[in-house]
């Protein structure tokens, strides 16, 4: 992919590029390739006309799209967590084959090996408690082996994505999460794939106790200069 020379290179530019891009047809195949199980998606955002505005899943505007688009999320079954939610860096459907369901494409972009890092900032401890117990419940569920200590002082945004998903899913919902790693950016931070790969087995060995991700949790790690 070419860069834009009148645009700044920054963490949010390439996940915008890549979707505005045909349609986000390079991340689409990389998916798509990951789960043969899905024909095709379209993107809701971030949108080039909607000046690439990022959602909450519980922002009316955005459960309109996604109802108008033949998939309801009714607003109670994320009541696992408080009001102020997680902002996606991309939200998709997807069709899915032999099927009148769709499934709901989730991703959060990385262009820095710091964005893996952070920790439960929450001062409210009502809103602290509810984020605790469905985190907690996720880890339990999904039999994880990892220091659940880690789940909300070191990779805390990872893994309240991993706890949408899995809420998410229990409530019947077809979910995608994607983690898509920037490669190879040398007009930002030019991280290499090896760095991608070895950073991300240090955190799911910490945090999940093992190097494996559910199955419908998808790494992908895109040099964008490779990309046509």
């Amino acid at each position: 992919m070419s860069i834009d020379i009148n645009e700044t290179v920054s963490g949010k530019y390439w996940i915008r590029k890549i979707i505005k891009e045909n349609n986000g047809s390079v991340l689409n195949e990389r998916i798509i390739n990951r789960d043969t199980r899905i024909e095709s998606i379209e993107w809701l955002s971030p949108l080039e006309n909607e000046n690439f505005r990022e959602y909450m899943l519980n922002s009316p505007s955005l459960l309109e799209k996604l109802n108008n688009n033949g998939f309801t999320l009714k607003k109670e079954d994320l009541s696992f967590w408080p009001q102020r939610e997680p902002v996606w860096d991309g939200i998709g459907l997807a069709t899915v084959k032999d099927s009148q369901e769709k499934m709901i494409v989730l991703v959060e972009n990385k262009s820095s090996i710091k964005e893996l890092r952070s920790k439960l900032a929450s001062t409210n401890e009502n809103n602290k408690r509810l984020i605790l117990d469905s985190m907690k419940e996720t880890y339990d569920e999904l039999g994880i082996k990892g220091d659940f200590n880690k789940w909300f002082d070191t990779y805390y945004q990872i893994a309240n994505r991993f706890t949408f998903m899995h809420q998410l899913m229990k409530k019947g919902y077809k979910v995608k999460l994607v983690f898509l790693n920037i490669v190879d950016d040398h007009m930002y931070k030019n991280i290499s794939k090896a760095q991608w790969v070895e950073e991300y087995c240090k955190m799911l060995n910490e945090f999940m106790g093992e190097r494996f991700v559910p199955r419908d949790v998808v790494i992908i790690d895109l040099n964008v200069h490779e990309e046509k």
